[in-house]
């Protein structure tokens, strides 16, 4: 069986967990001998790379360049190609692991070429919790599942919406995701830093961290000083967030980044916070986060315990920033206790998320769709 997963990306640098996941998978399997391809756009190509997920001249990957300054040509160009390409290579699967409105003439494509399987992944919470979406996107996953021979959701909470009810004859549930346990590996005795990692978005609420460290400076600033709290990702968010650190007096504490390694940050963080509204499982970078030896502060929602528990970090009850500060505060004035928890983080991940058993997974999925 050939595959022929297609990503696009602008950057990695809001997280990028689905383009980090499936790089991994891709790689593993091109190193089984397994017949993929990987069809990609040069920029996330470069932050792939940087990731240390894919190699400059991996075999098996076809780089899309990005000649356009413009978004919309960029992205036609990219449809084009990647038409062209999939046809020259004649697969009998195409994997789309992102929903993306600026590939809708691929998509397009694709619905003139039935004998084609295509799978795609619900790996949008608002989608697989029957959350408020925009109508474009609403309307864009219901054209694509209509076409697909295979849906693969990230969230099991997608079998109880009526469209995973409607697509219940094709739609597999996967068993979380993975990570790299040898680029996520701890670096002991770890430095006074606090991770947090995504897209600069509503839904992740970057924005209740600010609140509670406003919180803890207000009462002890001294001691906050001594941290490093440290924002990895970009979006929407990313001005009101600068001002809202400004404003309580953190740029002092704060740091937005993106565009770099995640690994190198969450190796040295001691506590990475998960803060999402709607499911923080199975968050990629909570995982990778979890992998890297790091006590894990999550809101609990969803199925987020099925990863964070009291042995491995501290569930929030509620969205209060008094709550969350003073969970943060119990790991940041208790070193012993956050180095236990972020051990036993790792210990779990490396014992329930292996990329061995995506793969097979996904293998699984591919064989059922062409079936």
């Amino acid at each position: 069986m050939r595959v022929v997963i297609v990503m696009r990306g602008v950057t990695l640098s809001g997280s990028g967990g689905a383009e980090r996941r499936f790089s991994r998978v891709f790689t593993k399997l091109m190193h089984e001998g397994f017949d993929v391809h990987l069809i990609v756009n040069s920029t996330l190509h470069a932050g792939l790379r940087r990731a240390k997920v894919i190699e400059r001249d991996q075999p098996g990957v076809v780089v899309v360049p990005d000649r356009f300054r413009s978004a919309t040509l960029s992205a036609l160009l990219f449809s084009a190609k990647a038409a062209r390409r999939i046809a020259r290579l004649n697969p009998q699967v195409v994997h789309l692991p992102l929903l993306q409105q600026s590939l809708l003439p691929l998509y397009l494509w694709l619905y003139s070429k039935p004998r084609l399987s295509v799978v795609t992944t619900v790996a949008l919470a608002n989608l697989a919790c029957d959350a408020e979406v925009s109508w474009p996107t609403r309307l864009l996953s219901r054209l694509l599942w209509r076409r697909s021979r295979g849906i693969d959701s990230l969230y099991p909470s997608f079998s109880s919406t009526a469209d995973g009810r409607r697509y219940a004859g094709i739609t597999s549930v996967s068993p979380g995701s993975f990570t790299d346990p040898e680029l996520f590996r701890p670096t002991w005795p770890k430095r006074k830093i606090i991770t947090f990692c995504g897209r600069l978005v509503e839904g992740k609420n970057p924005l209740f961290l600010v609140e509670a460290l406003a919180r803890i400076g207000s009462t002890d600033a001294a001691f906050l000083r001594e941290w490093q709290v440290i924002f990895l990702g970009d979006g929407p968010l990313r001005g009101e967030l600068r001002r809202r650190v400004a404003d309580c007096g953190l740029s002092s504490v704060v740091e937005v980044r993106f565009g770099e390694c995640v690994a190198d940050i969450m190796n040295a963080s001691r506590i990475f916070v998960s803060l999402q509204r709607l499911e923080n499982y199975p968050s990629q970078a909570l995982l990778e986060a979890m992998a890297a030896g790091n006590a894990a502060v999550a809101t609990g929602v969803g199925q987020t315990s099925r990863l964070v528990t009291p042995s491995t970090g501290i569930l929030l009850r509620t969205f209060d920033p008094a709550e969350l500060a003073e969970a943060m505060l119990i790991l940041m004035k208790d070193e012993a206790r956050c180095r236990k928890l972020g051990e036993n983080a790792r210990t779990s991940i490396l014992a329930n998320h292996t990329v061995e058993a995506f793969a097979e997974y996904l293998k699984g999925v591919w064989s059922r769709a062409v079936a």
